[in-house]
């Protein structure tokens, strides 16, 4: 911090050194005090809420631009509030100081992350859409599913919406636990966590957890299907078309993907070979 003040005030050929912020989206929150991508007010830059981002900006309208000085404002407000982490929402997510006195408009966004996030989203849709084919064309031919007598199958289609959408609260509950946990460490490094405190975050963590597992347990019950999706013929030629370009997964990441996959994917031959 002591250099980074000490360059910032140093002139080079008369030109005053501006400093920049760049990192994945995680270390971006940690660096500006803000508790995570999973927080109700997420967004670095202003303080929109998670539910507002899925409409047009056309239609909301902007939101109050994130500065440092709105930073110290919320930041003072959640501790003189007791700094109760499950009322971070209310102070827009601000939960300890920011590090650095870079302001957020010189902060450059992780584009790589982002790219390889939709690219990923958008290629577990399309296996998605390949493992329903492949469910549709299982019934198509009389193969068995592991489903009730007399069920029909846009009532298993139902209970496959139904089990995604525990996954997704479980996922939203798993983000929950990791903003607890960083909430936890901020206070054991600045030595201020109290007995009562540490209790209460115990619990509130637990609980969070105990949820996650439950929703995942109960999706699971809901997938009723026999065989794996990489069983699927549709899904193990869409696998096939990613081996013959030669674009391995990453096993250890849930199958996500590295810069040179999506290169190679978004090349002209390649999307075709994907239609």
């Amino acid at each position: 911090m002591m250099q980074y003040q000490i360059i910032r005030k140093q002139l080079c050929r008369e030109k005053t050194i501006r400093f920049f912020v760049f990192g994945d989206y995680e270390l971006l929150c940690r660096l500006y005090g803000i508790s995570g991508a999973s927080g109700k007010h997420c967004c670095l830059f202003c303080t929109i809420d998670s539910k507002s981002m899925a409409v047009p900006q056309t239609v909301r309208g902007a939101y109050p631009e994130r500065t440092l000085e709105t930073l110290k404002s919320d930041l003072a407000r959640f501790i003189e509030a007791g700094s109760n982490i499950k009322k971070a929402k209310l102070f827009h997510n601000v939960i300890s100081p920011h590090f650095f006195n870079i302001p957020t408009s010189q902060v450059a966004l992780p584009a790589l992350h982002i790219d390889l996030g939709i690219f990923f989203k958008l290629f577990q849709m399309l296996k998605s859409s390949c493992h329903r084919l492949d469910e549709r064309m299982a019934i198509e031919l009389q193969q068995p599913l592991d489903t009730q007598a007399g069920t029909s199958y846009e009532e298993h289609l139902k209970r496959l919406e139904e089990a995604t959408q525990y996954e997704l609260d479980a996922e939203k509950q798993e983000g929950c636990t990791v903003a607890i946990q960083q909430h936890l460490t901020w206070l054991l490094l600045s030595q201020k966590l109290s007995q009562a405190l540490a209790a209460d975050l115990k619990y509130e963590l637990n609980k969070a957890l105990q949820k996650a597992s439950t929703l995942k347990t109960q999706a699971q019950q809901l997938k009723t299907s026999k065989f794996k999706p990489e069983d699927g013929p549709c899904v193990k030629a869409l696998n096939g078309i990613l081996e013959e370009i030669g674009v391995h997964r990453q096993a250890y990441y849930s199958g996500t993907f590295v810069g040179n996959h999506v290169h190679k994917c978004l090349q002209v031959d390649n999307c075709r070979a994907f239609n």
